[in-house]
């Protein structure tokens, strides 16, 4: 699963590659079970 993190000042984007439904599952869960 590839991660991509660019940033613009104060802004910024996370974009998440998946490459199977399992992988999006996977990724969603990890996110779902960490507080920020």
């Amino acid at each position: 699963t590839a991660v991509n993190i660019s940033r613009r000042g104060s802004k910024g984007k996370i974009e998440i590659e998946f490459y199977s439904n399992d992988d999006l599952e996977r990724v969603l869960e990890l996110l779902r079970s960490r507080e920020f």
